[in-house]
């Protein structure tokens, strides 16, 4: 059984759909990608597996946590699970912690408030967790406010913490914002190295294909709060079979070799659609360069296709193969 199944996902927000029939699975000890340039869902995705979503906001479809289904859950499960069953890791981790409190003590009080532990316990677990991480000087860094410890440090902080209680899964939201490479390159293999070790399931959230590329078993790429392909890294690296996902392969490819210069049918071009007002037809239509006439008219369905999925109409017209069309 998956550790993660996301079933037909749907939220809206004041009269304004977010998210449309979103699915996926994530199984146990796999690490699963998610990927999209901002505003595409993301987020709001892992958001939506904890319940974390506006009071007012109306989800559909179901969700799965180690068999445990999330949009019925009660509240005192749900809290158990946030933090127990499922870590997470958000965005900016200096955002993340309490800034007048030792991120020791921050750690050894998510412990305490899920696990049967004392307080010297719950310390003693922060220090040894602090220190799998590969924080230097584990006992020092236990004592140390956020302001203290450099943006890689915070994060190894929040990945220690989302570790505390052994969930299940750990939903990483964007863990390498604002790092440099070298340090990109660290926390990404230190998530690959702690899953393995541990058996754990990772949804890793990024805007970044280059990382998902290095860790990651499978790939799913969001646009305009839909899934529109799927498979696993080594299918959607060599044949892509949506031209989003194409071109983000592309583009990257592009920005490192330094290849030309301007716009090129290999390029993405305008702004990403709103999920709010999507346009009509295939979503990412107008900026697809290998659109006609039907991708206006049909709404395209997500197809199986290659032991992946994709949602492009003309998927088995093209051969996005080897970086050329």
């Amino acid at each position: 059984m998956p550790v993660l199944v996301v079933d037909g996902v749907s939220l809206a927000v004041g009269g304004a759909t977010l998210l449309s029939d979103v699915s996926f699975t994530v199984g146990r000890g796999e690490m699963v990608g998610l990927v999209g340039e901002s505003g595409s869902g993301k987020t709001l995705t892992g958001l939506s597996i904890l319940g974390l979503v506006p009071p007012r906001a109306t989800l559909t479809g179901a969700i799965r946590v180690a068999g445990i289904d999330m949009t019925s859950a009660a509240p005192a499960v749900l809290r158990q699970i946030r933090g127990g069953r499922v870590g997470m890791i958000f965005q900016e981790p200096r955002s993340s912690l309490n800034p007048v409190k030792p991120v020791g003590r921050q750690i050894a009080d998510v412990v305490r408030a899920h696990l049967a532990a004392t307080r010297r316990q719950a310390n003693a677990t922060a220090v040894s967790l602090l220190g799998q991480v590969g924080l230097p000087n584990p006992s020092a860094c236990f004592a140390a406010y956020p302001h203290e410890l450099s943006g890689g440090m915070c994060q190894r902080v929040m990945i220690a913490m989302a570790l505390s209680c052994g969930p299940a899964l750990l939903i990483a939201d964007e863990p390498t914002t604002a790092l440099d490479v070298t340090v990109q390159a660290q926390i990404i293999t230190l998530l690959r190295s702690i899953a393995d070790e541990r058996g754990l399931s990772v949804l890793l959230i990024t805007h970044n294909l280059a990382v998902v590329t290095q860790v990651c078993d499978r790939i799913i790429t969001m646009y305009c709060g839909q899934v529109v392909n799927a498979g696993t890294t080594a299918r959607v690296l060599s044949t892509p079979s949506h031209p989003y996902t194409w071109a983000l392969l592309e583009s990257g490819r592009r920005q490192l070799s330094g290849d030309g210069a301007g716009a090129s049918p290999t390029e993405l071009t305008g702004q990403p659609a709103s999920p709010a007002n999507p346009p009509q037809g295939c979503r990412f239509h107008p900026r697809c360069p290998f659109a006609d006439a039907r991708c206006a008219a049909d709404v395209p369905d997500l197809t199986d296709v290659d032991g992946g999925q994709t949602r492009c109409a003309r998927h088995g017209e093209l051969s996005l193969t080897a970086g050329r069309p």
